[in-house]
C-alpha cells in the first residue's frame, strides 16, 4: 500500500495517536513553570506526554454531570498559574456557556488553552481564544490509528514535520481489527482471543516513551471516505433509544440527565450503576462490550467525592454506527432485567 499521508490536512496536523499531539504541545510550550491543569476525570494517556517531559500535573474537579467545577479550577489556577490548561467535553455534551466563560476568563489571565475533543470529535463549537484542539479519530471509526491537532495554519509550522509511521502499532491493530470482524461473523472464541492479544500487544508498544508519528495510510483513507453525517445520525439515534428507555430506572441512571445537552455525536451512552462489574459481565455474556471509561490509575486524581463516584460507578454502553435499533433494544432488555 502506498504510504503517503499528508502531515497536515487543512488546519489539522495528523498523528497516529492523540497523546502524540499533546506531546508536541507540551514540548513547544515548555517553560520555567511547567504546570498543566487537567480534569481529574480523564485517561492517563492525556497526562503521560506532560509527565514524560517533566511537567507537574494538577487535577481539577469534575461533577457528576461531567461539568467543570468552577471553584476547583479557578482556585488551582490562582494557586499554580499553569502554563497550559487541558479541558474536554464529555460524551457528546459540548461545553455549557458557563464552562466556556470560565475557560475564556483563565485564558485572558495568561495560559495556553487546549481542548481535547476525543469524546466530542464531531463538535462544531470553536472559540477564538482556544490555542489548540486535539482529538483521537480511532475511537470513532474502524481504523488502526488516528489523531489530530487543530490550530491556525501558521502555528502548524511550529511542529515536527518529520514524523514517521507508527508501523508496530498500526499493523497489530489492523490485524486485530480483521480478526475482530472474523469473530463477529464466525463466533469462534479462539479468533476473539487472538484479536484481543494483538490489540494488547499494540497498546503495549505505546506504553513506552511518547514519540510523534504520522497517521497510517489505511486509517487516513477510511477516515476521508467515511460518511460522517450518517455516523453522527446513527450515534444520536442509538443514544436517544437508550436514553428514553433507561432514564427512570432505580438501579442505574444515565450520566446525562437532559438529552438536549447531547449537542454532538456521543462516543458512548454512559450510566452510573452500583453493581458495575456484575452488569459488565452480564452484558459480556451476550457479546456486548461495555468498557470502563476510565479506570482510576492515579489516586491523586480523586480530588473530590464526585470524582471518586464517577470512577467507581460509570459504565460506557456502546451506541456507535455498527449497531441499529434492534441492537439497542437487546441492550435495553438485558439492562432492564439486571438487578
Amino acid at each position: 500500500m502506498d504510504r503517503v499521508v499528508p502531515l497536515c490536512d487543512g488546519n489539522r496536523a495528523l498523528y497516529s495517536l492523540c497523546r502524540e499531539a499533546l506531546y508536541e504541545i507540551a514540548l513547544l510550550h515548555s517553560s520555567s513553570n511547567k504546570t498543566v491543569l487537567l480534569p481529574a476525570y480523564t485517561c492517563m494517556t492525556v497526562a503521560q506526554p506532560f509527565l514524560e517531559l517533566g511537567w507537574r500535573c494538577v487535577y481539577y474537579s469534575i461533577d457528576k454531570q461531567l461539568r467543570i467545577v468552577g471553584d476547583s479550577i479557578m482556585s488551582l489556577f490562582t494557586q499554580h498559574r499553569p502554563a497550559v490548561i487541558v479541558a474536554h467535553p464529555f460524551f457528546g455534551m459540548d461545553f455549557s456557556s458557563a464552562e466556556w466563560s470560565l475557560l475564556e476568563d483563565m485564558k485572558t489571565k495568561g495560559c495556553t488553552m487546549v481542548i481535547d475533543l476525543t469524546q466530542c470529535v464531531f463538535s462544531t463549537q470553536r472559540r477564538s481564544f482556544v490555542d489548540y484542539y486535539v482529538g483521537s479519530l480511532r475511537k470513532w471509526l474502524e481504523i488502526p490509528d488516528g489523531g489530530f491537532l487543530e490550530t491556525t495554519q501558521d502555528r502548524l509550522f511550529s511542529f515536527n514535520h518529520e514524523r514517521e509511521y507508527n508501523l508496530p502499532f498500526a499493523s497489530r491493530q489492523t490485524d486485530a481489527m480483521y480478526l475482530r470482524g472474523l469473530y463477529f461473523s464466525t463466533g469462534k472464541q479462539m479468533v476473539k482471543e487472538i484479536s484481543r492479544r494483538l490489540n494488547q500487544e499494540a497498546v503495549n508498544t505505546t506504553d513506552e516513551k511518547v514519540s510523534p508519528h504520522r497517521m497510517d495510510s489505511l486509517s487516513y483513507s477510511v477516515w476521508k471516505g467515511a460518511d460522517l453525517r450518517e455516523i453522527e445520525k446513527k450515534r444520536h439515534s442509538n443514544f436517544r433509544i437508550l436514553f428514553e428507555a433507561l432514564k427512570g430506572n432505580e438501579h442505574y441512571r444515565p450520566v446525562c440527565q437532559d438529552i438536549s445537552d447531547v449537542t454532538t455525536a456521543p462516543l458512548y451512552f454512559t450510566i452510573y450503576v452500583s453493581k458495575r462489574t456484575e452488569l459488565q459481565r452480564t452484558l459480556a455474556a451476550s457479546q456486548i462490550y461495555a468498557p470502563l471509561i476510565w479506570p482510576l490509575e492515579n489516586e491523586k486524581m480523586c480530588v473530590s467525592d464526585d470524582v471518586a463516584y464517577i470512577y467507581q460507578h460509570i459504565l460506557a454502553i456502546p451506541c456507535d454506527q455498527r449497531y441499529g435499533k434492534e441492537d439497542m433494544l437487546r441492550i435495553i432488555d438485558i439492562i432492564e432485567k439486571f438487578k
